[in-house]
Protein backbone atom coordinates (compact mmCIF):
# COMPACT_ATOMS: atom_id res chain seq x y z
CA UNK A 1 0.00 0.00 0.00
CA UNK A 2 1.60 3.69 -1.19
CA UNK A 3 2.20 5.44 2.40
CA UNK A 4 1.26 8.94 1.55
CA UNK A 5 0.45 12.63 4.36
CA UNK A 6 -3.28 11.69 3.83
CA UNK A 7 -3.38 7.73 4.59
CA UNK A 8 -1.39 8.64 7.56
CA UNK A 9 -4.03 11.56 8.32
CA UNK A 10 -6.71 9.38 7.84
CA UNK A 11 -5.08 6.45 10.28
CA UNK A 12 -4.59 9.15 13.06
CA UNK A 13 -7.88 10.87 12.78
CA UNK A 14 -9.75 7.05 12.90
CA UNK A 15 -7.41 6.83 16.33
CA UNK A 16 -7.25 10.08 17.63
CA UNK A 17 -10.79 11.40 17.24
CA UNK A 18 -12.74 8.68 19.22
CA UNK A 19 -9.88 8.50 21.81
CA UNK A 20 -10.30 12.76 21.82
CA UNK A 21 -13.96 12.52 22.77
CA UNK A 22 -13.77 9.71 25.07
CA UNK A 23 -10.70 12.00 26.95
CA UNK A 24 -13.61 15.04 27.09
CA UNK A 25 -15.84 12.87 28.34
CA UNK A 26 -13.53 11.60 31.00
CA UNK A 27 -12.64 15.44 31.54
CA UNK A 28 -16.16 16.33 32.01
CA UNK A 29 -16.95 13.72 34.39
CA UNK A 30 -13.30 14.52 36.35
CA UNK A 31 -14.55 17.99 36.32
CA UNK A 32 -18.00 16.96 38.71
CA UNK A 33 -15.62 15.68 41.14
CA UNK A 34 -13.71 18.82 41.27
CA UNK A 35 -16.83 21.16 41.15
CA UNK A 36 -16.16 22.32 44.58
CA UNK A 37 -12.32 22.86 44.34
CA UNK A 38 -13.23 24.85 41.45
CA UNK A 39 -15.93 27.12 42.48
CA UNK A 40 -13.50 28.09 45.36
CA UNK A 41 -11.19 29.52 42.65
CA UNK A 42 -14.17 31.70 41.11
CA UNK A 43 -14.26 34.12 43.35
CA UNK A 44 -12.04 37.76 42.86
CA UNK A 45 -12.23 40.33 39.76
CA UNK A 46 -11.66 37.66 37.08
CA UNK A 47 -14.53 35.36 37.76
CA UNK A 48 -14.58 32.18 36.41
CA UNK A 49 -11.34 32.62 34.54
CA UNK A 50 -8.90 30.28 36.94
CA UNK A 51 -11.26 27.29 36.63
CA UNK A 52 -11.33 27.61 33.20
CA UNK A 53 -7.64 28.38 33.02
CA UNK A 54 -6.73 25.16 35.38
CA UNK A 55 -8.94 23.09 33.18
CA UNK A 56 -7.41 23.94 30.23
CA UNK A 57 -3.90 22.99 31.69
CA UNK A 58 -5.77 19.78 33.01
CA UNK A 59 -7.02 19.03 29.40
CA UNK A 60 -3.12 20.23 27.99
CA UNK A 61 -1.60 17.77 30.07
CA UNK A 62 -3.85 14.70 29.67
CA UNK A 63 -3.96 15.17 25.68
CA UNK A 64 -0.23 14.98 25.66
CA UNK A 65 -0.43 12.26 28.28
CA UNK A 66 -2.88 10.42 25.72
CA UNK A 67 -0.43 11.21 22.62
CA UNK A 68 2.64 9.96 24.67
CA UNK A 69 0.53 6.61 25.23
CA UNK A 70 -0.95 6.02 21.36
CA UNK A 71 2.80 6.47 20.88
CA UNK A 72 3.95 3.92 22.62
CA UNK A 73 1.62 1.55 21.25
CA UNK A 74 2.61 2.39 17.97
CA UNK A 75 6.33 2.29 18.72
CA UNK A 76 5.94 -1.22 20.08
CA UNK A 77 3.50 -2.80 17.02
CA UNK A 78 6.00 -1.00 14.55
CA UNK A 79 9.27 -2.00 16.78
CA UNK A 80 10.53 1.81 16.43
CA UNK A 81 12.12 2.79 19.58
CA UNK A 82 12.73 6.59 20.33
CA UNK A 83 14.85 8.84 18.62
CA UNK A 84 14.96 9.65 14.54
CA UNK A 85 14.35 7.21 11.85
CA UNK A 86 14.85 7.84 8.21
CA UNK A 87 12.95 5.41 5.95
CA UNK A 88 14.20 5.41 2.21
CA UNK A 89 11.45 4.01 -0.47
CA UNK A 90 12.54 3.71 -4.18
CA UNK A 91 9.27 3.86 -6.15
CA UNK A 92 9.04 3.90 -9.95
CA UNK A 93 7.54 6.16 -11.42
CA UNK A 94 6.89 8.35 -8.51
CA UNK A 95 7.54 12.26 -7.92
CA UNK A 96 10.32 12.49 -5.02
CA UNK A 97 8.57 14.10 -2.05
CA UNK A 98 9.51 13.45 1.37
CA UNK A 99 7.31 13.90 4.93
CA UNK A 100 7.86 13.16 8.57
CA UNK A 101 5.75 12.20 11.24
CA UNK A 102 5.98 11.22 15.31
CA UNK A 103 4.52 11.57 18.40
CA UNK A 104 6.61 13.43 21.73
CA UNK A 105 9.79 11.05 21.38
CA UNK A 106 9.81 9.71 18.06
CA UNK A 107 10.16 10.61 14.81
CA UNK A 108 9.96 9.37 11.10
CA UNK A 109 11.18 10.74 8.09
CA UNK A 110 9.79 9.12 4.84
CA UNK A 111 11.58 9.87 1.50
CA UNK A 112 9.81 8.65 -1.53
CA UNK A 113 11.80 8.55 -4.83
CA UNK A 114 10.88 7.36 -8.32
CA UNK A 115 14.45 6.55 -9.13
CA UNK A 116 17.27 8.16 -11.94
CA UNK A 117 16.92 11.07 -9.45
CA UNK A 118 19.57 13.78 -9.24
CA UNK A 119 21.79 12.15 -6.29
CA UNK A 120 21.95 16.26 -4.83
CA UNK A 121 18.06 16.42 -5.49
CA UNK A 122 17.62 13.32 -2.69
CA UNK A 123 19.92 14.70 -0.67
CA UNK A 124 17.98 18.02 -0.83
CA UNK A 125 15.15 15.94 0.43
CA UNK A 126 16.78 14.03 3.15
CA UNK A 127 17.95 16.75 4.52
CA UNK A 128 14.93 19.00 4.75
CA UNK A 129 13.14 15.57 6.15
CA UNK A 130 16.12 15.04 8.36
CA UNK A 131 15.99 18.58 9.79
CA UNK A 132 11.56 18.13 10.61
CA UNK A 133 12.84 15.09 12.92
CA UNK A 134 16.02 16.20 14.61
CA UNK A 135 14.57 19.69 15.71
CA UNK A 136 11.48 17.35 16.51
CA UNK A 137 8.96 19.48 14.88
CA UNK A 138 6.12 16.59 14.99
CA UNK A 139 6.41 16.93 18.86
CA UNK A 140 6.31 20.63 18.70
CA UNK A 141 3.67 20.70 17.12
CA UNK A 142 1.68 18.11 18.85
CA UNK A 143 2.34 20.37 22.43
CA UNK A 144 0.65 23.56 20.87
CA UNK A 145 -2.26 21.09 19.33
CA UNK A 146 -2.69 19.65 23.39
CA UNK A 147 -2.74 23.64 24.21
CA UNK A 148 -6.03 24.01 21.34
CA UNK A 149 -7.09 20.82 22.49
CA UNK A 150 -7.10 22.38 26.26
CA UNK A 151 -8.54 25.42 25.32
CA UNK A 152 -11.49 23.99 23.84
CA UNK A 153 -12.35 21.01 26.35
CA UNK A 154 -11.96 23.76 29.14
CA UNK A 155 -15.13 25.68 28.17
CA UNK A 156 -17.80 22.75 28.80
CA UNK A 157 -15.71 21.76 31.54
CA UNK A 158 -16.40 24.68 33.30
CA UNK A 159 -19.87 24.85 32.66
CA UNK A 160 -20.64 21.80 33.98
CA UNK A 161 -18.66 22.73 37.70
CA UNK A 162 -19.73 26.19 37.25
CA UNK A 163 -23.13 26.61 35.85
CA UNK A 164 -23.55 29.86 34.19
CA UNK A 165 -20.32 31.77 33.52
CA UNK A 166 -19.69 35.71 33.05
CA UNK A 167 -20.03 36.58 29.00
CA UNK A 168 -16.41 37.42 28.68
CA UNK A 169 -15.19 33.88 29.78
CA UNK A 170 -17.27 32.51 26.42
CA UNK A 171 -15.63 35.30 24.38
CA UNK A 172 -12.09 35.10 26.49
CA UNK A 173 -12.24 30.81 25.53
CA UNK A 174 -13.31 31.26 21.67
CA UNK A 175 -10.61 34.59 20.89
CA UNK A 176 -8.18 32.09 22.90
CA UNK A 177 -8.88 28.91 20.58
CA UNK A 178 -8.80 31.17 17.67
CA UNK A 179 -5.21 32.77 18.81
CA UNK A 180 -4.12 29.12 19.02
CA UNK A 181 -5.13 27.56 15.64
CA UNK A 182 -3.71 31.19 13.78
CA UNK A 183 -0.49 30.15 16.24
CA UNK A 184 -0.36 26.77 15.25
CA UNK A 185 -0.19 27.89 11.30
CA UNK A 186 2.36 30.14 12.10
CA UNK A 187 4.17 27.55 13.58
CA UNK A 188 3.96 24.96 10.85
CA UNK A 189 5.50 27.20 7.92
CA UNK A 190 8.05 28.22 10.95
CA UNK A 191 8.93 24.76 10.79
CA UNK A 192 9.47 24.26 7.41
CA UNK A 193 11.58 27.68 7.43
CA UNK A 194 14.05 25.79 9.68
CA UNK A 195 14.17 22.94 7.90
CA UNK A 196 14.95 24.91 4.54
CA UNK A 197 17.51 26.69 7.09
CA UNK A 198 19.28 23.38 7.76
CA UNK A 199 19.57 22.41 3.97
CA UNK A 200 20.67 26.26 3.28
CA UNK A 201 24.00 25.39 6.16
CA UNK A 202 24.57 21.87 4.36
CA UNK A 203 24.40 22.67 0.70
CA UNK A 204 24.50 26.62 -0.03
CA UNK A 205 23.13 28.36 -2.99
CA UNK A 206 22.76 25.81 -5.08
CA UNK A 207 20.32 24.46 -2.65
CA UNK A 208 17.66 26.79 -4.21
CA UNK A 209 18.55 25.17 -8.11
CA UNK A 210 17.87 22.42 -6.21
CA UNK A 211 14.56 23.47 -4.45
CA UNK A 212 13.34 24.82 -8.18
CA UNK A 213 14.06 21.50 -9.94
CA UNK A 214 12.11 19.72 -7.50
CA UNK A 215 9.30 22.12 -8.34
CA UNK A 216 9.58 21.35 -11.62
CA UNK A 217 8.79 17.48 -11.52
CA UNK A 218 6.52 17.75 -8.73
CA UNK A 219 4.10 20.70 -9.70
CA UNK A 220 5.23 21.19 -13.56
CA UNK A 221 6.54 25.13 -12.23
CA UNK A 222 8.57 26.61 -10.32
CA UNK A 223 6.16 28.08 -7.84
CA UNK A 224 4.53 25.75 -5.75
CA UNK A 225 0.45 25.58 -5.71
CA UNK A 226 -1.40 27.51 -3.19
CA UNK A 227 -2.27 24.26 -0.97
CA UNK A 228 1.29 24.31 -0.29
CA UNK A 229 2.15 28.06 -0.22
CA UNK A 230 -0.45 27.91 2.65
CA UNK A 231 1.96 25.70 4.94
CA UNK A 232 4.97 26.57 3.21
CA UNK A 233 6.92 29.63 2.63
CA UNK A 234 8.85 31.19 0.20
CA UNK A 235 11.90 29.37 -0.21
CA UNK A 236 13.47 31.90 -2.32
CA UNK A 237 14.28 34.07 0.92
CA UNK A 238 15.60 31.20 2.77
CA UNK A 239 17.66 29.34 -0.01
CA UNK A 240 18.97 31.98 -2.37
CA UNK A 241 18.72 35.18 -0.20
CA UNK A 242 19.86 33.46 2.67
CA UNK A 243 17.11 35.70 4.75
CA UNK A 244 14.95 32.80 6.79
CA UNK A 245 12.55 35.47 8.84
CA UNK A 246 11.88 37.17 5.29
CA UNK A 247 9.91 34.31 4.33
CA UNK A 248 7.17 34.66 6.64
CA UNK A 249 4.62 36.99 5.08
CA UNK A 250 4.92 40.64 7.36
CA UNK A 251 1.40 40.48 8.55
CA UNK A 252 1.51 36.76 9.87
CA UNK A 253 3.52 38.06 13.17
CA UNK A 254 2.25 41.30 13.77
CA UNK A 255 -1.13 39.52 13.72
CA UNK A 256 -0.69 37.28 15.45
CA UNK A 257 0.97 38.50 18.81
CA UNK A 258 -1.78 41.49 18.52
CA UNK A 259 -4.63 38.98 18.88
CA UNK A 260 -2.52 37.01 21.71
CA UNK A 261 -2.59 40.99 23.47
CA UNK A 262 -6.03 41.87 22.95
CA UNK A 263 -7.21 38.16 24.31
CA UNK A 264 -4.87 38.56 27.16
CA UNK A 265 -6.26 42.10 27.72
CA UNK A 266 -9.98 41.03 27.96
CA UNK A 267 -10.22 39.90 31.45
CA UNK A 268 -8.74 42.56 33.01
CA UNK A 269 -11.09 44.82 30.80
CA UNK A 270 -13.75 43.16 31.99
CA UNK A 271 -13.08 42.99 35.37
CA UNK A 272 -12.28 47.19 35.72
CA UNK A 273 -15.08 48.64 33.23
CA UNK A 274 -18.59 47.94 33.36
CA UNK A 275 -19.48 48.26 29.92
CA UNK A 276 -16.56 45.53 28.54
CA UNK A 277 -17.72 43.06 31.35
CA UNK A 278 -21.21 43.63 29.66
CA UNK A 279 -20.21 43.56 26.15
CA UNK A 280 -17.15 41.80 26.03
CA UNK A 281 -17.46 41.24 21.58
CA UNK A 282 -17.75 44.95 21.21
CA UNK A 283 -14.89 45.83 23.59
CA UNK A 284 -12.67 42.18 22.33
CA UNK A 285 -12.64 44.08 18.88
CA UNK A 286 -11.86 47.02 19.97
CA UNK A 287 -8.69 45.67 21.93
CA UNK A 288 -7.70 43.94 19.27
CA UNK A 289 -8.04 47.16 16.80
CA UNK A 290 -6.09 48.96 19.13
CA UNK A 291 -3.27 46.25 19.66
CA UNK A 292 -2.68 46.06 15.85
CA UNK A 293 -2.36 49.73 14.98
CA UNK A 294 -0.44 50.41 18.43
CA UNK A 295 2.08 47.41 17.51
CA UNK A 296 2.16 48.45 14.35
CA UNK A 297 3.74 51.77 15.19
CA UNK A 298 5.83 50.01 17.87
CA UNK A 299 7.63 48.27 15.08
CA UNK A 300 8.11 50.85 12.94
CA UNK A 301 10.22 52.89 15.46
CA UNK A 302 11.95 49.23 16.32
CA UNK A 303 12.54 49.11 12.65
CA UNK A 304 14.52 52.37 12.46
CA UNK A 305 16.41 51.11 15.41
CA UNK A 306 17.31 47.73 13.97
CA UNK A 307 18.03 48.86 10.63
CA UNK A 308 20.85 51.94 12.45
CA UNK A 309 21.80 49.06 14.57
CA UNK A 310 21.54 45.11 13.38
CA UNK A 311 24.64 44.47 11.09
CA UNK A 312 23.14 41.20 9.50
CA UNK A 313 22.93 40.33 5.36
CA UNK A 314 18.42 41.28 5.72
CA UNK A 315 16.16 42.26 2.62
CA UNK A 316 14.04 45.27 3.34
CA UNK A 317 10.83 42.81 4.48
CA UNK A 318 13.37 40.95 6.91
CA UNK A 319 13.27 43.89 8.74
CA UNK A 320 10.29 44.88 8.76
CA UNK A 321 9.66 41.18 10.08
CA UNK A 322 11.80 41.25 12.65
CA UNK A 323 10.99 44.76 14.06
CA UNK A 324 7.53 43.42 13.93
CA UNK A 325 8.09 39.90 15.80
CA UNK A 326 10.02 41.73 18.30
CA UNK A 327 7.63 44.95 18.93
CA UNK A 328 4.69 42.73 19.20
CA UNK A 329 6.31 39.87 21.23
CA UNK A 330 7.58 42.98 23.79
CA UNK A 331 4.05 44.08 24.12
CA UNK A 332 2.33 40.69 24.58
CA UNK A 333 4.63 40.25 27.13
CA UNK A 334 3.66 43.14 29.23
CA UNK A 335 0.19 42.62 28.46
CA UNK A 336 0.74 39.26 30.59
CA UNK A 337 2.70 41.14 32.95
CA UNK A 338 -0.15 43.46 33.84
CA UNK A 339 -2.58 40.50 34.65
CA UNK A 340 -0.15 39.37 37.32
CA UNK A 341 1.43 41.26 40.43
CA UNK A 342 4.91 42.85 40.67
CA UNK A 343 7.36 40.80 41.49
CA UNK A 344 5.57 37.68 39.04
CA UNK A 345 4.96 40.80 35.93
CA UNK A 346 8.83 40.83 36.52
CA UNK A 347 9.12 37.18 35.93
CA UNK A 348 6.91 37.43 33.07
CA UNK A 349 8.78 39.64 31.14
CA UNK A 350 12.36 38.25 31.92
CA UNK A 351 10.82 34.94 30.84
CA UNK A 352 9.32 36.39 27.74
CA UNK A 353 12.96 37.90 26.91
CA UNK A 354 14.60 34.23 27.06
CA UNK A 355 11.50 32.78 24.87
CA UNK A 356 11.87 35.52 22.11
CA UNK A 357 15.45 35.23 21.98
CA UNK A 358 15.51 31.71 21.30
CA UNK A 359 12.80 32.28 18.52
CA UNK A 360 14.81 35.13 16.76
CA UNK A 361 18.54 33.25 17.03
CA UNK A 362 16.51 30.80 14.59
CA UNK A 363 16.18 33.29 11.82
CA UNK A 364 19.74 35.30 12.90
CA UNK A 365 22.59 35.13 14.81
CA UNK A 366 23.44 39.28 15.71
CA UNK A 367 20.56 39.31 18.20
CA UNK A 368 22.31 41.26 20.92
CA UNK A 369 20.49 44.81 19.29
CA UNK A 370 17.62 42.71 18.78
CA UNK A 371 16.92 42.09 22.19
CA UNK A 372 17.66 45.70 23.33
CA UNK A 373 14.91 47.09 21.09
CA UNK A 374 12.89 44.16 22.78
CA UNK A 375 13.72 45.42 26.49
CA UNK A 376 13.20 49.43 25.51
CA UNK A 377 9.75 48.81 24.02
CA UNK A 378 8.93 46.94 27.07
CA UNK A 379 10.25 49.82 29.29
CA UNK A 380 8.02 52.09 27.38
CA UNK A 381 4.82 50.11 27.73
CA UNK A 382 5.11 48.17 31.19
CA UNK A 383 5.02 51.36 32.82
CA UNK A 384 1.43 52.51 31.48
CA UNK A 385 0.45 48.58 31.16
CA UNK A 386 0.57 47.90 34.84
CA UNK A 387 -0.69 51.17 36.11
CA UNK A 388 -3.69 50.06 34.27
Amino acid sequence: MKITVGRLLLAASLTLVPAGLALLYLLVELTRALAPSLRALAGGPYDGLKPYLALALLGSSLFLLLIYSLEQVAGHIFGLGAGLHMVKVKAEGAKPYGFTTGGLSRWVSFVVLGGGEDPELERFVELHEEAHAKFKHPAKIWIVGAVMYGEMSALPSTYVALGQLPQYIYVFSVALVATTAYLLFVLVRALEIEADIYVFKNMGLKSHDLFVKLMKIRYGSWRQPLRSRLTHTQGEFVLLLGDPIAAHAPWEHLLLLSAASATALLPKLAATFQPAYQNPVAYYLLLLLGTLILNYFLSLIGEYALRKMVKAKLTDRGYTNLARLTASASFLMTSLASLASFPISIVIIILGFYIVYKIISIYIRNIYYVMLVYLIIAMITAPWMLSI
